[in-house]
């Protein structure tokens, strides 16, 4: 986001960095309490605006209502879908981020799973509009679990795995199958230049993952099975267990796919995250890593999902712009 000077009036004349929203989203329900601007800094009209901003200072705010409304943003048929794809993504990102650093807090389940439900049902039927959000996020913990969960839910749609409970069941074992490692950053932060102890320790992740969700009332052996084998490999070689193919459960096996896209994809500071074919490529050729079968139907999966609406445009022009080179090429690898 760029230095944005509002005018006289709004916030003073004073430089503030604003916070893009859409527009679509206040035009359904009640008024925000906080002020909406357009790209001038003058109040914004909501009849003619795409975008409206918001001021920092009332970003709290804005959080507040979008998780306060987001079951009745997501079924209103006045907002756009991608103005729907933005909120919900936002506010799945708090959540997130929130149920991270709290586990195995009792409340963190129950506060985090109506927002998990939500995501199933709209992702399952209109995939496109959310994982093109996902282009636009800064790398964190609660983004990448975002984008894991958003990709394990669109493997898992077309797998057949698409009745709710098993959608929330995928997308909750997705959000929180890291959440170990947030209690090791420096590990997690020193990559590959790892001692052999230290890098054993970090592959006791998994374990604790689905220790730490037991601990917060999760009793679904199949999620907590879905975060502890999500590093199995189809070959065998894999952590906790070592299992091997279809011994491996069907959402651990999902997970392990969308896991290993998002992070391919991601932009990282010292390097630029792989486009989506570059990363698609690099994992079928690895060596026995995860299930061909279920790699090929995740790019039919993906390929079909970004054939709809493939938006990977700036926040500003992104209910405007379509880039459909990424969907060829997501092709081409299929």
């Amino acid at each position: 986001m760029d230095e944005f000077t509002f005018e006289q009036g709004s916030f003073d004349g004073s430089e503030a960095r604003r916070i893009a929203v859409p527009a679509s989203l206040f035009t359904d329900g009640p008024q925000p309490p906080f002020v909406l601007f357009d790209r001038r800094g003058r109040r914004a009209d909501l009849a003619i605006a795409r975008t409206v901003y918001v001021s920092p200072s009332d970003e709290l705010a804005l959080d507040t209502f979008l998780r306060g409304g987001i079951a009745r943003i997501a079924e209103s048929r006045r907002i756009t879908q991608f103005a729907r794809a933005w909120a919900l993504h936002h506010v799945l990102i708090n959540e997130v981020d929130l149920a991270l650093r709290i586990l195995p807090d009792l409340n963190a389940i129950p506060r985090l799973t109506p927002i998990v439900e939500i995501a199933a049902t709209q992702v399952a039927q209109d995939p496109g509009a959310y994982l093109a959000e996902v282009a636009h996020t800064v790398q964190s913990p609660a983004t990448h679990a975002v984008a894991t969960a958003l990709y394990a839910l669109t493997l898992a749609a077309s797998e057949g795995l698409d009745d709710r409970i098993s959608l929330v069941r995928i997308g909750t074992a997705a959000l929180l199958a890291d959440v170990s490692k947030f209690r090791m950053p420096r590990l997690v932060a020193r990559g590959a230049d790892l001692t052999d102890g230290e890098r054993e320790l970090l592959r006791t992740h998994a374990q604790h993952g689905a220790d730490l969700l037991g601990l917060a009332g999760v009793r679904d052996k199949t999620l907590l099975d879905a975060v502890r084998l999500h590093h199995e490999r189809w070959d065998g070689r894999g952590y906790p267990e070592g299992m091997r193919g279809a011994a491996i459960p069907l959402e651990a096996r999902i997970l392990r796919i969308a896991d290993a896209y998002a992070a391919l994809t991601v932009d990282r500071p010292d390097a630029p995250g792989l486009r989506g074919y570059e990363a698609l490529m690099e994992m079928a050729q690895s060596d026995g890593e995860f299930e061909p079968r279920l790699l090929r139907s995740y790019v039919r999966a993906l390929g079909r999902a970004l054939s709809v609406n493939a938006r990977w445009t700036t926040p500003d022009d992104r209910e405007l712009q379509t880039d459909e080179s990424n969907l060829t090429q997501i092709r081409d690898v299929a």
